[in-house]
């Protein structure tokens, strides 16, 4: 087996604090390279500037994904030295400054060295994407902070209210799974100002909020669970709710991905809520769904089926563990044994790439016993959807390979009806994908090509079916 067929992609979601550090001068502009590997290229740019209490600060872009702006969570420049930390991707890189315009380096990803050599870049800021919202607006918008209940930081979020007389209906915007800002940015695309803009451009108050950890709110992601989520959620809606401009009765929650499993957790406990929206959410159990979701993207990546039974095979042991092994010393000795093989199994014949999977395998298990993913894989919507009283769409894109759309559409659907909702409406778009961008295979890897960043459709979908509510 090839071994891109199993490294994941280099870069993905990065999140930030700035590091305090000395004789950062010559560090300071933007710096271009080339991160090569498997025949392939994948081009690179620091932003290092200082912020304003003086620490350095790094945003990476990554122009072959689309991805631009991204926070790097620590940096640190000592002398001729520069570190940046991206611990969310289990990743690194640590350079020297060998002239004026070259730092020579080494970029480090579970277990993996990649050489990384930079030199002062100089380039356009990239466009926003077509539907992307330019100058002034026909609403409101300011910024917020909103002190967290039970835990003692801060959320810092957007709220955009229509122009007019109120009160309005109104939403609070979840994202889906890993450190997200409030537009829910991702591959050069914003979803939720997209979405923002268009709801509240027909008369619904939108609150989006980075997560807890993330952009400008405080907090800590890294330990946070699902449910830890869940109240972040709760606590921006009761604040959304208390807004003079907002009507009570109609205050609601969108969800996205995993956004959509806690909508419902938060639905099933508050009966205030007034509706929620479920966009691209899991309806079955999270061990079943990514192992569907798996398989679904490895065949987008043109894996043959025997490589696919394989790792599916290893994924279901390794997720039965980390499920019923209480002892997580234990549980972690399992799993790297299962790793070890996987990787032997895999790179049969090829000793040479052997060490190197068995290492990037070793080195996920440090993901695999995040306090988050020990709580996901356990996770069932089932019995949160089964007391949702309040009106439900749920909606998703036939061509979504991370939660694909027929089986959990149908689960969802079930759970409701089961539990006597009687306000429910499903909806699965044709030739969408889990962004509800319009894709030719569904494959993640189109994400960053795609300009569209949320079908028309979706949107007229989502605002119509709210606004309706209230007549």
């Amino acid at each position: 087996m090839k071994m891109k067929k199993i490294i994941v992609i280099i870069l993905l979601v990065l999140l930030g604090y700035p590091a305090v550090s000395q004789q950062e001068s010559a560090f300071y502009g933007s710096w271009s390279g080339k991160l090569s590997f498997q025949g392939q290229s994948l081009r690179m740019v620091f932003h290092i500037q200082k912020n304003e209490l003086g620490e350095a600060v790094t945003k990476l872009d990554s122009p072959d994904q689309g991805a631009f702006g991204l926070s790097v969570q620590q940096t640190t420049i000592i002398g001729d030295r520069l570190e940046l930390g991206l611990p969310a991707l289990m990743a690194a890189f640590e350079g020297t400054l060998t002239h004026p315009d070259t730092i020579v380096g080494k970029w480090k990803q579970a277990g993996i060295e990649f050489d990384l050599k930079m030199h002062p870049f100089v380039g356009e800021k990239p466009q926003g994407r077509p539907q992307e919202p330019i100058g002034k607006q026909p609403y409101h918008e300011k910024k917020v902070s909103i002190s967290h209940e039970k835990d003692s930081f801060v959320l810092a979020g957007t709220l955009t209210i229509p122009s007019g007389k109120g009160p309005f209906p109104a939403a609070v915007l979840i994202s889906g799974s890993g450190p997200q800002n409030r537009d829910e940015e991702i591959m050069g695309h914003k979803p939720f100002l997209v979405l923002a803009d268009f709801l509240t451009k027909q008369g619904i108050v939108v609150l989006r909020y980075d997560d807890r950890g993330t952009g400008e709110s405080g907090g800590v992601f890294a330990t946070g669970t699902t449910y830890d989520f869940a109240d972040d959620a709760e606590n921006v809606w009761d604040y959304l709710r208390q807004q003079k401009e907002v009507d009570p009765a109609w205050c609601g929650l969108i969800g996205h991905s995993e956004g959509g499993m806690i909508a419902p957790i938060v639905a099933s406990r508050n009966p205030e809520i007034g509706f929620i929206v479920l966009m691209a959410a899991p309806g079955t159990p999270s061990d079943r769904l990514l192992i569907k979701q798996a398989r679904l993207i490895a065949e987008g990546q043109g894996a043959s089926e025997s490589e696919i039974r394989l790792t599916e095979n290893s994924n279901k042991a390794i997720f039965e563990v980390l499920k019923s092994e209480n002892d997580l010393n234990t549980a972690r000795v399992k799993v790297s044994e299962m790793m070890s093989a996987l990787a032997d199994s895999l790179t049969s014949n090829q000793t040479d790439m052997q060490e190197m999977l068995r290492e990037r395998l070793l080195a996920s298990v440090d993901q695999l016993f995040s306090p988050w993913f020990l709580n996901f894989i356990r996770f069932d919507p089932a019995p949160y959807l089964g007391q949702v009283k309040c009106p439900v769409l749920a909606i998703n894109g036939e061509k979504d390979r991370q939660v694909p759309a027929v089986e959990n559409l149908d689960a969802i659907e079930q759970h409701l009806q089961k539990a006597g909702n009687k306000h429910v409406k499903v909806v699965m778009f044709d030739g969408l994908n889990h962004l509800f961008q319009t894709a030719e295979t569904g494959s993640p890897a189109e994400y960053a090509t795609i300009e569209e960043t949320m079908a028309p459709q979706v949107l007229a979908q989502i605002a119509d079916w709210i606004n309706q509510l209230k007549k």
